[in-house]
């Protein structure tokens, strides 16, 4: 440590003069002058060794120069030029706070001059030392498993203060935690080189830019010595080696991950084994997937605290294989982001085995009333049954395609008239012969001989055996079919995504794809948007067309429960629905067209 005034007079036996609140300033050097005016040959901190030889009447402007040139302090060697210390440089020194210290003749200038270099020495020696082993253990934290973070952790320890490694202003590195909260006052964009600031708090702030988006910046109350300079530049080109590195390794990975995720999208097996052997901590298939959105340095930051983790950056997003759903939504909310997650294998295998829950009576039920129900005609009816029929669950298209219970939607709009329900009684059989053949059962040769356009009573008795003989053997297959998997991780992938963009449409942090999806359909359609084209499709309708509407797709096309419910004539519904379709240009003989109609009138419903 530099010696100090006081240590100074109290090892030479100076005499204090003048300026005793100013004995604790450290001597930076010890410079001897007899000039009037030395202050071109002085750097601040010096003390002045002086026996007043060109000590001049003026003795107050000689002391005004030497405090404006910022030295430590005066050491009057009396004896010599004077017998004492004139008493008008006491009194100057003492107005001015500026140490005197009288240095009698037996003291000579060079013992003093020696015992400050002597201190100053020791002081620079001491700080080398303090360098060269800051410099050692902050090079072992750089090669240590840390890497960065230990850096830092050492950095603050050896400074005694607190350090931020910022990548465009947000905080990748902090020591202790609580400095992130100093990061909104640093000033580091577009910051080149080393920069000092002072905070609004006091503290003392040296900025360091690493490369051109990440800064170093280490502060505390009061400024740092020459030897913490020294060990912050060490750390700092540490750094800046480190993050190359760690950029380097990143890219090289990186790559490896995106080029194991776009395997294990097109041949999972293969790359599962691949990336469990890569990634050991990871748990077993199957993996749900988590999307992450938001700003690039929040997803950069995230990427960072994710650890072992098996991530992907694609575009905009960051993709989490198997990801901890405990961990991530904080994490998540802590930059800033949003983020979705694939729906658990569970929903998944609850939603696929729904289709076998069927029986043999329940589907002879719907047949016997399919062979009753009204239709427009023979032909159309097996027409619109026989395209509708894929779309519905194999172990009931065979004895169960709706008419009286169809939907207006697909296609099964049903008329009133006697010779419409033989007809539709026909079509019924026809239908349930081509899936009972599919299907392999006995029950087939039964339907063949029933099958007849003109709707006679023999497709009746050939529609009940149907649905009895196919009862089992249907149904059979649908409980085999039961047996669920989950879904493969490109499903999951696609699953994550639609969440984590419903996530920041509703900026919400976390979305789970099972809540989404299971809130319904028109949950999946943008708001206003879907909004917009309703009121453009039901704006040419009057209040009194749109519940004939709404009322006739709700009994799934009958005119007769329709009109019943509206207290009006068939007649005059078949008006009205035609009105409609002169008003809105659109046919509702198309399923197409009688979907849009009902998601708007739902949408109406919603808003």
């Amino acid at each position: 440590m530099a010696l100090s005034l006081r240590q100074l007079a109290s090892a030479e036996g100076l005499r204090v003069l003048a300026g005793s609140a100013g004995l604790d300033r450290t001597i930076g050097w010890v410079h001897p002058t007899e000039l009037a005016d030395p202050t071109a040959f002085l750097d601040g901190g010096e003390l002045l060794l002086t026996t007043g030889l060109a000590l001049d009447a003026d003795v107050s402007s000689y002391v005004d120069r030497l405090v404006a040139a910022g030295v430590a302090g005066i050491g009057f060697g009396s004896g010599l030029s004077h017998e004492r210390v004139p008493a008008a440089l006491v009194a100057a020194a003492e107005a001015a706070g500026l140490p005197l210290l009288e240095v009698p003749r037996e003291v000579p200038f060079i013992a003093i001059t020696k015992a400050v270099s002597a201190a100053v020495a020791a002081d620079e020696y001491a700080a080398v030392v303090r360098t060269g082993r800051g410099q050692q253990e902050l090079t072992r934290a750089a090669v240590g498993r840390g890497g960065p973070a230990a850096v830092v952790r050492r950095l603050a320890r050896l400074v005694d203060g607190w350090v931020l490694v910022l990548d465009s202003g947000t905080p990748v590195e902090a020591a202790p935690a609580s400095a992130r909260a100093r990061a909104g006052e640093l000033p580091v964009a577009g910051l080149r080189g080393t920069r000092g600031v002072r905070l609004t708090s006091g503290d003392e702030v040296v900025l360091h830019s690493l490369d051109a988006r990440t800064v170093l910046a280490v502060g505390r109350a009061e400024a740092l010595d020459a030897a913490e300079q020294f060990i912050v530049n060490t750390a700092a080109s540490l750094l800046s080696l480190a993050l190359q590195r760690n950029r380097e390794q990143r890219d090289v990975l990186g790559r490896l991950r995106s080029g194991l995720f776009d395997l294990l999208l097109s041949q999972e097996e293969l790359a599962v084994t691949a990336i469990r052997g890569l990634w050991p901590g990871l748990p077993s298939p199957p993996w749900r997937v988590a999307v992450v959105v938001g700003p690039a340095a929040g997803r950069r930051a995230l990427t960072e605290a994710l650890g072992e983790a098996f991530w992907v950056g694609r575009d905009s997003e960051v993709v989490v294989v198997a990801p901890d759903a405990e961990a991530l939504p904080p994490l998540v909310a802590r930059f800033g982001l949003h983020a979705g997650i694939s729906a658990p294998p569970a929903f998944a295998t609850s939603a696929a085995a729904t289709p076998a829950t069927d029986t043999a009576a329940t589907r002879a039920t719907t047949a016997t009333t399919d062979a009753a129900a009204p239709a427009p005609t023979a032909t159309a009816r097996a027409a619109t049954t026989g395209a509708a029929a894929p779309a519905t669950n194999t172990a009931t298209t065979g004895a169960a395609t709706p008419a009286a219970t169809g939907s207006a939607i697909t296609g099964s709009a049903t008329t009133d008239s006697a010779a419409d329900a033989a007809a539709t009684t026909g079509a019924a059989a026809t239908n349930i012969t081509a899936t009972t053949a599919t299907t392999g059962t006995a029950a087939s040769g039964a339907v063949t001989s029933g099958t007849d356009a003109t709707g006679a009573a023999p497709a009746t008795t050939g529609t009940g055996a149907a649905a009895t003989g196919t009862g089992a053997g249907t149904g059979a297959a649908a409980a085999t079919g039961a047996v669920a998997t989950a879904p493969s991780v490109a499903t999951a992938f696609r699953q994550a995504s639609q969440a984590a963009r419903a996530a920041r449409a509703q900026r919400v942090t976390w979305l789970d794809f099972a809540e989404y999806a299971g809130s319904g359909l028109l949950s999946l359609l943008p708001v206003e948007s879907t909004a917009l084209i309703a009121e453009r499709l039901l704006s040419p309708l009057s209040t009194d067309l749109v519940e004939a509407l709404r009322c006739w797709l709700e009994e799934h096309g009958h005119y007769d429960a329709a009109a019943t419910r509206l207290g009006i004539h068939r007649h005059t519904l078949r008006n009205r629905l035609r009105k409609i379709e002169t008003l809105t240009g659109r046919s509702l003989t198309s399923p197409g067209t009688r979907a849009e109609f009902w998601i708007a009138l739902s949408v109406g419903d919603l808003h």
